[in-house]
This record gives structure tokens, sequence and C-alpha cells, in this order.
């Protein structure tokens, strides 16, 4: 299923760049409209590795109900939300909380953190 949803979603990115909602891949913020319980929870439960999977910076699930003739789920893409992480090049909410490094995110830190251990 998440080779499915990769397929699905990659054309959604490329529209979004086309209408210059996004920049790159990174730049996005996919939302998933699940219709159904299965594609719920096998989305909910590989969120990480399917935000990997598409490249993108957010990714996030949302429950809806479904309508007669709808899929399992739909994508939507969006400019993601927060600041660019000048290591990683992802979008996050947590860029510019830790005053030693100002200026990457919160996973980006962590990864120096061990670096410098």
């Amino acid at each position: 299923m998440l080779f499915e949803t990769r397929v699905a979603v990659l054309p959604e990115l490329e529209k979004a760049r086309q209408n210059k909602a996004i920049g790159k891949s990174l730049d996005a913020k996919v939302e998933l409209l699940a219709y159904t319980a299965d594609a719920l929870n096998v989305q909910k439960r590989y969120a990480n590795e399917l935000r990997e999977l598409l490249n993108v910076s957010q990714l996030e699930v949302v429950p809806m109900p479904r309508a007669e003739g709808t899929s399992a789920w739909v994508p939507v893409v969006k400019k993601a939300d927060g600041q660019k992480c000048e290591r990683c090049w992802h979008w996050e909410m947590d860029i510019g909380q830790n005053t030693e490094h100002p200026t990457i995110c919160g996973r980006c830190i962590e990864a120096v953190k061990q670096l410098k251990a």
C-alpha cells in the first residue's frame, strides 16, 4: 500500500510544482484524506516511512467520512508549515527553538550532538 500511495501522490506533487505552490517535494505537506479504516490504519502506522518515501517535509493522515464513489483515500498537497532547516532542508515547526543552533530542526540538533560526542 505504501508504493501505491507513492504512485498516487507523485503526480499531485508535480501538479503543485507546476502551479508554483511548491518548488520541490521537500517544500510540501501532504495530507492523506483516509476514507476507510484500513487506509487510515496503514497510513498512520507507516507515516514516517511514507513521508521519507515521498520525500516530503510533512505528512498528515486525516480520517474522513466516506462519500459514495470515493477511493480509500485522496492525497492533498500543500506548502509545508514552519521554516526550512538549514541542514536537512525539511520544513519544520521547531526551528529557532535552540539558541545554540537556531537555524536547524530538532532532529538535526540531535544528530549534531551525536557527532560532537
